[in-house]
């Protein structure tokens, strides 16, 4: 996902990107309810609250990086 940044660095044309999941559907497979796309050569050792709580810090700081 891509963003204009805020103000006039986003009137100049500058972004900010993240990685999200196709359809937005992150907070499904943080749960855990969806299986990720495609072949995972690690497993994920985090509990689903951290899953969580990592997913909504880098939501917020995309979010942050295009309002600043």
């Amino acid at each position: 996902m891509v963003a204009p940044r805020a103000g006039t660095a986003g009137r100049q044309g500058n972004t900010v990107g993240a990685e999200m999941c196709a359809a937005l559907e992150c907070s499904g497979h943080a749960r855990g309810v969806l299986k990720p796309p495609g072949v995972s050569f690690f497993k994920e050792t985090l509990s689903v609250d951290e899953r969580l709580a990592r997913l909504r810090r880098n939501v917020l700081a995309f979010v942050g990086r295009a309002l600043s």
